[in-house]
């Protein structure tokens, strides 16, 4: 276990977390939800007579 205390653990700066770790975590996530997603499918309803307006259902 890392102890986040100790003064030896280099926290990252802002800029690294918002230009390389966040991007690349996000792009992680999404590489694996497609993955995930591979050969199936999503299906939408909607009612469009509901006060004249289409819901999402």
């Amino acid at each position: 276990m890392i102890n986040c205390l100790s003064k030896q653990t280099k926290l990252p700066s802002r800029r690294d977390l918002s230009q390389k770790l966040i991007p690349a975590a996000a792009a992680k996530i999404r590489a694996d939800k497609k993955e995930m997603m591979n050969n199936e499918s999503i299906s939408l309803c909607f009612d469009e007579y509901s006060n004249n307006k289409r819901r999402f259902l």
